[in-house]
């Protein structure tokens, strides 16, 4: 860049810098909101031009007065923080009642996988849990019925090698965990 005069805003004929995009501009009004900035970046930039001001003049006579202004600026900056904070999360608790589950479940969601609780160690109260989450189930008793019982005819070596082959040796191992290729 050059060491000119700075660009001009189209919109206002103002000189096109930081404050008048982030602050004054009705051209970039759109992307403000889009991007949920608060409308009182001007206190951001005052606060921040105070600090240089009076971290730059500490050998001043007038230092203690330079300092005074931007503890003031501070204030009024962490004032207007606290505000914003205060007006977003009345707006996220408005959007719970149009839209559950969005951005608003996304933040409390965010809030809850980064915390951690400790186990329980109390062991009685780690047997109600046990008891709660797995009852005891009584016996089953399987009725024993007598039925006649038929003779399983013998397997012969040929029937046997012909589901072997019939099997294949790429396929992938039984419930057993031999492999088809034994």
């Amino acid at each position: 860049m050059s060491r000119g005069d700075p660009p001009q805003c189209a919109e206002c004929n103002m000189a096109l810098n930081v404050s008048h995009v982030l602050i004054d501009c009705r051209l970039y009004t759109g992307q403000r909101r889009a991007h949920r900035l608060p409308g009182r970046l001007d206190e951001l930039l005052e606060c921040q031009k105070k600090r240089r001001i009076s971290q730059r003049g500490y050998r001043r006579p007038n230092s203690a007065e330079l300092v005074a202004e931007y503890k003031t600026a501070r204030r009024r900056l962490n004032k207007a923080i606290k505000d914003s904070k205060r007006q977003c999360w009345e707006e996220l608790i408005n959007e719970v009642d149009k839209d559950p589950w969005g951005r608003p479940y996304k933040v409390a969601m965010t809030r809850l996988k980064n915390q951690t609780t400790p186990s329980p160690t109390c062991p009685q109260f780690l047997k109600t849990i046990v008891t709660a989450l797995f009852p005891r189930q009584r016996k089953f008793e399987y009725p024993v019925v007598q039925c006649e019982l038929e003779e399983i005819p013998p397997v012969s070596e040929n029937e046997l090698m012909e589901a072997c082959n019939r099997v294949g040796s790429s396929k992938a191992p039984g419930l057993d965990g031999i492999p088809n290729i034994a």
